[in-house]
């Protein structure tokens, strides 16, 4: 009888310990997805508004004066870089919550369930987003010094 209880008590104490890693699991992707779309949301703009700013330096009224062009460059790599430094701050939360899924499904894996999401996509060859965000810094670094040049180099030239 005092078998029975014990089992019963051990039984309850796993399935708490699942009900627990499932709420933790389903906290951790509110988390990564809160922080990865927040990142992305916030690019979304501050490129679109850097690039913006590199193509009107490029607008024949703006680049009569090169002044307003070197205030729009600085300013198009300024918002670029701020958004690179947010991004780069929030990168922690996003790569702590996707430790925690593969944690979490092992261990759910180890009680009897066939958790294998993030295990599955980890293991499928991708282009991850340090690739993306080091090709839009490339993109954004060449255009801006580009713009620059085409207004030294005739400075330069025909003084």
């Amino acid at each position: 009888m005092q078998k029975r209880g014990r089992s019963s008590v051990t039984n309850e104490l796993q399935r708490d310990r699942i009900d627990v890693l499932l709420a933790e699991y389903q906290a951790a992707h509110m988390n990564r997805d809160h922080y990865d779309s927040m990142r992305w949301t916030i690019g979304s703009i501050f490129i679109a508004a850097s690039l913006t700013l590199l193509g009107i330096s490029l607008l024949e009224s703006v680049a009569l004066h090169p002044l307003q062009v070197l205030v729009m460059t600085s300013l198009s790599l300024a918002l670029f870089f701020i958004w690179l430094a947010y991004s780069e701050h929030v990168e922690p939360w996003v790569k702590a919550s996707l430790k925690r899924f593969y944690e979490i499904e092992e261990e759910l894996r180890g009680l009897g369930f066939n958790m294998r999401l993030h295990h599955s996509i980890r293991e499928k060859k991708q282009i991850g987003g340090r690739f993306i965000r080091n090709s839009l810094v490339i993109i954004v670094v060449s255009s801006c010094t580009v713009r620059l040049l085409f207004l030294i180099v005739p400075m330069l030239l025909f003084p």
